[in-house]
């Protein structure tokens, strides 16, 4: 159940949102849009269509929602800030106005497209162009974990007019499965929300703290920061912030099988040193625990970009991650720690199981651990260039400034197609 003052602020909200609105001035340089994705359910597509929106339309373009790709999460829409909510059902209800959306953006993994039809029930995106609506022109946006795409996938993003991925390295992935007409766009991170300046998380005050926070799956190397952990044996302590996901959430009971079977320590969680595990953090506390942490380490082995990796350095947090996917988007030596690889190893379940990514070095990583516990004015220094960069180059402002260039260059698309008239 929401909470009833959260509710009764999200009116109001509305309310005022409404004014606005009959106020508002739209611009006319750029198309009209909607954006499809999964606005209310929360996850990676989530946070970054609503970063893209919100920016957009705080910058008068005329943008719409639709909720797209998954399913409601109440949990997720209960715990998000109420401005930001009233902020989404504002947008909703532009699209739910109906009228002509010039260009339309699916933002979700491309089965859920209409291309002509989504591989699992789904809204429609695109929607069908009629008299009264529909868009003359189809972005997708997404993004793959791996060093190949999905099967079928090509030939559902060929289906839109243009594809838009987070970085250099899907490009050439896409591109080499042959995707046509792919742009480079990033992903914004909310600069305003993940800050160095305030309160930080009560938690082992005196102590050199590593973080890392990920969902529980193979994916994101959980086995090998215990592994480089347990190697390096810092004075320190590591709080790892985790929830399930298609698994089940015994995690210091899996961490403890792993120490004992995989590393050969009978000694079990104890040979860890100091581990605390937290789960259902609330967003403040999250922002909280970024601050307070000296280091961030997230030994991924493929990322379609890195949500923590950017929240942490906006909060002014160095990170250490592995450089391959996502992350050599915005991660070098003068913001962060590159993690090396060993090379790519097979995935090895699942759908996906002949797919490759990137094999993490754990005793690289131990290594950059004892390096960083040696250095707090190195840590400093390279915590104030990761929110530069952040700030610099991915704050929701400067992305949503690159998206209105991209409509710019489509306008012309949509006012020929607009001339030729609609096919019923």
């Amino acid at each position: 159940m929401a909470r009833p003052h959260a509710v009764i602020a999200v009116i109001a909200l509305v309310a005022v949102a409404a004014k606005r609105r009959r106020e508002r001035k739209v611009r006319t340089d750029v198309p009209s849009l909607v954006w499809h994705a999964p606005f209310f359910s929360g996850g990676g597509y989530c946070s970054e269509a609503t970063a893209f929106v919100v920016a957009l339309d705080d910058m008068k373009l005329d943008v719409a929602i639709e909720m797209h790709g998954d399913s409601h999460n109440n949990n997720y829409m209960n715990g998000l800030n109420p401005t930001t909510l009233g902020r989404l059902y504002t947008l909703a209800g532009r699209a739910a106005k109906g009228g002509h959306q010039d260009v339309a953006v699916c933002h979700s993994e491309p089965g859920a497209w209409h291309v002509p039809e989504p591989s699992w029930p789904s809204s429609p995106c695109p929607r069908p162009r009629t008299r009264n609506g529909g868009p003359y022109y189809v972005v997708g946006r997404t993004m793959f974990e791996t060093d190949r795409l999905p099967d079928g996938w090509a030939d559902r993003l060929n289906r839109v007019d243009e594809v838009w991925v987070p970085t250099h390295f899907h490009r050439a992935i896409f591109e080499e499965a042959g995707v046509m007409n792919v742009q480079v766009v990033g992903e914004p991170v909310d600069v305003d929300r993940f800050t160095p300046e305030g309160p930080t998380y009560d938690i082992a005050s005196d102590e050199f703290l590593v973080l890392s926070v990920f969902k529980w799956e193979r994916r994101k190397g959980w086995d090998i920061l215990l592994r480089a952990w347990h190697k390096a044996q810092i004075d320190g302590i590591l709080v790892i912030v985790t929830n399930a996901y298609h698994s089940t959430s015994d995690f210091a009971r899996q961490m403890e099988t792993y120490v004992t079977d995989s590393l050969g320590d009978d000694r079990g969680l104890a040979a860890l040193g100091k581990v605390k595990i937290l789960s259902g953090l609330s967003d403040a506390d999250l922002e909280a625990l970024y601050r307070r942490a000296d280091l961030v380490a997230l030994p991924t082995r493929g990322e379609g970009w890195g949500r923590p990796h950017v929240e942490a350095m906006a909060s002014g947090t160095p990170i250490v991650a592995t450089n391959w996917s996502g992350p050599t988007a915005y991660l070098d030596e003068s913001v962060g720690f590159p993690l090396a690889f060993t090379g790519l190893e097979p995935v090895g379940e699942g759908p996906f199981a002949s797919h490759e990514w990137a094999a993490p070095d754990a005793a690289h990583l131990a290594a950059i651990f004892a390096e960083a516990v040696a250095d707090p004015a190195r840590l400093k220094e390279l915590g104030l260039n990761a929110r530069r960069r952040m700030v610099e180059r991915y704050a929701p402002e400067v992305l949503a400034a690159e998206v209105q260039s991209h409509l710019k260059r489509i306008r012309g698309a949509v006012e020929a197609r607009r001339a030729e008239g609609v096919e019923l």
